[in-house]
């Protein structure tokens, strides 16, 4: 007789509490009011590299991105670490670590900022040159995200965020072979 599939035989235990479906205001990413510093890369000291990719998004992906937004399609979720370095959050300051959505957000933040521009039959609009009933859609914009808290006297272990990561990227587009076999090498 065969034996049954488990659980345990395709979801790998992850030592961290995931709060999903938190909204996050794309005006705090992009508004230095708080002192938030959002970390795109996330580094693992016992990799010696990034979690995360480069930056490889072309432009016209971005400008797909920003053509979605507009019409109101939903984006997936982003996954976060939120690292504070005040366990009784007695000040705002905080790092977003980037786990997953790091082409998503830094595309958005970018776009708000007036750093590229979306061409529709060839001119160039920046977010400035917008209808203000469409700058309202970016105003008014929340990522859904899924999010761990970190604190110095609880950090999360590199190969939990690398769980977390792998089991993120395992549908949809797939990260490269070999930036995840990197993420497997024993330092």
């Amino acid at each position: 007789m065969m034996e049954k599939l488990k659980l345990c035989d395709i979801k790998k235990p992850i030592n961290i509490h995931i709060q999903k479906g938190i909204s996050m205001d794309l005006n705090d990413f992009v508004d230095d009011t708080y002192g938030d510093i959002i970390d795109y890369d996330v580094y693992l000291p016992s990799k010696e590299m990034n979690l995360q990719r480069e930056f490889v998004w072309t432009l016209e992906q971005k400008q797909e991105l920003i053509i979605s937004v507009i019409k109101g399609i939903e984006l997936s979720s982003i996954s976060v670490i939120i690292y504070r370095d005040d366990i009784n959050q007695k000040n705002r300051n905080q790092v977003v670590k980037i786990i997953d959505g790091k082409q998503r957000v830094s595309t958005l933040i970018a776009f708000v900022k007036n750093e590229f521009p979306l061409t529709i039959n060839n001119i160039n609009y920046y977010h400035n040159d917008l209808e203000d009933n469409i700058k309202s859609i970016f105003n008014h914009f929340w990522f859904r995200s899924d999010r761990v808290y970190e604190y110095p006297d609880r950090l999360i272990a590199d190969e939990d965020k690398i769980a977390w990561f792998e089991m993120i990227n395992f549908s949809g587009t797939p990260q490269e072979k070999e930036h995840l076999n990197k993420l497997k090498i024993e330092k």
